[in-house]
Formats: C-alpha cells, sequence, structure tokens
C-alpha cells in the first residue's frame, strides 16, 4: 500500500495531521490528485517526508519538529523585518 490513497488514510497511516499533509502540497513537497472530491497522495512520498520531518527528541511524546516549535518562545513578534527582506529579495 505505498501507491495513492486518500489524504486521510495517508495521514493515519504516517501519525501526520491532514492539515500538515496539505501545506506540504502549498509548497510543492507532496502532489494531491482529486478525484471528484477525493483527495489523493502518494503515501511513499508521505512516509518518507514523515521520516524526514520526525526525529527523536528524547521527551516522551515529543518526537517531531512540530512539538518541539511548540515549546519555543518568540522575543520580537513584528512581521516588519520579515516584509523588508521580502521586498529586498522581490
Amino acid at each position: 500500500m505505498d501507491g495513492w490513497v486518500q489524504i486521510d488514510t495517508a495521514a493515519e497511516a504516517s501519525r501526520i495531521d491532514v492539515r500538515t499533509l496539505r501545506q506540504w502540497a502549498a509548497t510543492g513537497a507532496i502532489d494531491i490528485e482529486y478525484q471528484g472530491e477525493k483527495e489523493l497522495v502518494r503515501l511513499d512520498r508521505v512516509r518518507r517526508l514523515g521520516a524526514a520531518w520526525n526525529f527523536p527528541t528524547g521527551r516522551q511524546g515529543r518526537s517531531s519538529l512540530q512539538g518541539l516549535l511548540r515549546d519555543s518562545t518568540v522575543e520580537d513578534r513584528s512581521v516588519t523585518p520579515l516584509q523588508e527582506l521580502a521586498r529586498q529579495r522581490g
């Protein structure tokens, strides 16, 4: 079962949130094929990305980058420097 499967099946099989899979598709990391109202993704691609995205942290229940970032804090919440950088690069 590594071919095209429904997105919720891939999410469950790889233990990755459907929302994350849609974000990966938005960035071009995976493709979503539409068959009517069904969203299909390649399970093997999802599993490969999931393996690269998850790594051991030594904390129970926190084996993903997302889990690590959940505890992070940001001192400057302003997006102004990011906007300026985008203008310079654009």
